[in-house]
């Protein structure tokens, strides 16, 4: 995860999914599917990305995570 945001970053959100789509064993972690949702927002692709803050919500993340990842999907939304 880390190195997906540090090559999202320094090259961009697309070469950051890339390293995402290798790890394995993190269906269940909400983190990982929020940082594949901003990156895929960054890109443009909404509504994958509402899918995947979804899923980060599926993940029953703890109330303050749960309130930015709401949050987060709500911005989806109302933007443009």
């Amino acid at each position: 995860m880390n190195r997906a945001a540090a090559v999202a970053k320094a090259v961009g959100p697309a070469a950051g999914l890339g390293v995402l789509d290798t790890v394995d064993g993190v269906d269940e972690w909400h983190l990982f599917h929020a940082a594949r949702a901003s990156m895929l927002a960054e890109l443009g692709r909404r509504d994958e990305a509402a899918k995947a803050y979804a899923q980060a919500l599926g993940c029953s993340p703890n109330d303050a995570d749960r309130r930015f990842l709401t949050a987060r999907l709500d911005d989806l939304g109302s933007a443009p």
